[in-house]
């Protein structure tokens, strides 16, 4: 899959996972490990990210320098572990995730580019929904999760705010 991505003049950047790591014990129910990398402690946390670039490093993947938690969970820490394996950007912030998996403790939201503990924050997009069956809600920019004419508006916004940075999932 990286070679397939780099023969078509990407980049391949980190995501993680940690609980893929139950597939390693000799029982995977057993389900010892968080998903939610900010669950774990900062020695752990670089652990885990070092071991999770060597490999996707081993299969090819060049200057390897952003990452992305899994389910957006990760805290001020894990910005630590990523500066002490090398790493320059994380896209983990997820502002409507917040008191959910996202674990960050950052007062108020963000929403434009920041660095926090020597680390730039491209925080995922998000905006609030307009909707007829349920009440106004943050929502992130997904092309998963919100149509076509949902990102056309938010993006016609952002311009017309002099807004320069946009991160969709």
């Amino acid at each position: 899959v990286v070679e397939y991505i780099l023969k078509r003049g990407h980049d391949v950047q980190l995501h993680v996972h940690p609980n893929y790591l139950n597939f390693t014990l000799d029982d995977p129910t057993e389900v010892r490990f968080s998903d939610l990398i900010g669950n774990y402690d900062l020695e752990r946390q670089i652990e885990i990210i070092g071991e999770a670039r060597h490999s996707l490093e081993s299969y090819g993947a060049l200057n390897v320098k952003a990452f992305r938690a899994g389910c957006f969970g990760a805290n001020e820490l894990t910005l630590k572990a990523l500066e002490a394996n090398g790493f320059t950007i994380d896209s983990s912030y997820n502002a409507s995730f917040l008191e959910g998996p996202c674990l960050f403790k950052i007062g108020g939201s963000i929403n434009q580019p920041i660095v926090i503990n020597g680390i730039l924050e491209l925080p995922i997009t998000n905006f609030t929904e307009h909707s007829y069956i349920r009440p106004r809600r943050l929502m992130p920019l997904d092309i998963n999760g919100v149509g076509f004419e949902e990102i056309r508006y938010v993006l016609l916004k952002a311009y017309s705010y002099g807004i320069q940075f946009v991160t969709i999932i």
